[in-house]
């Protein structure tokens, strides 16, 4: 009964974060440029972190989070792209590692941002085979923004997923690089 009412806790904490990503997806397609509309909530990115981490402490993974290097200004999208692989890895260490730890590196290298993120524990076999797509739209949110992402179990035993993110896109290097026109 009472992991029976964590799990309904943790599923109706996840519906709500759903539902929330969903109004403001959708709120992006309808936006108008009329100044009376609504505003939205900003996109989650790594400023977001702490909260995510506390989440997926309160479901009994404890996380450890260390950051090498100077953090840099990400672009918007790269920022979200962070934060959603960091969420899905998260979540994936969550259902299926033993030791219920896991550590989160983020490493400020030259023009990129290297993330990593591990769990030691033996892989627990999942409870649906096969299904998620979670491994995949990490992958597939890295790209989308000039990344790369790999995952996979470690010789040593746990799991890692590791993606190298640009700190900005290709199309706002280019518009930063745009010398300003002069007003006159």
């Amino acid at each position: 009964p009472e992991q029976a009412q964590k799990i309904l806790a943790d599923l109706a904490r996840t519906t709500s974060s759903a539902l929330l990503e969903l109004r403001a997806t959708v709120g992006v397609l309808r936006q108008t440029d009329d100044p009376e509309s609504d505003s939205l909530e900003p996109a989650p990115g790594l400023n977001r972190l702490p909260g995510l981490i506390s989440a997926c402490e309160s479901a009994g993974l404890t996380v450890t989070v260390t950051t090498e290097g100077e953090p840099q200004p990400l672009s918007p999208g790269v920022d979200l792209t962070a934060y959603r692989i960091i969420q899905e890895a998260l979540t994936n260490a969550t259902k299926h590692a033993a030791d219920r730890a896991a550590q989160v590196r983020l490493t400020y290298s030259g023009s990129r941002l290297l993330i990593t993120v591990t769990n030691d524990g033996a892989a627990v076999a999942p409870a649906v085979p096969g299904g998620g797509y979670g491994l995949m739209g990490m992958r597939e949110r890295a790209h989308s923004v000039g990344g790369e992402l790999r995952a996979g179990p470690r010789p040593q035993g746990g799991f890692e997923v590791t993606t190298a993110l640009p700190l900005h896109t290709h199309a706002q290097e280019e518009t930063l690089a745009q010398p300003q026109e002069a007003t006159q």
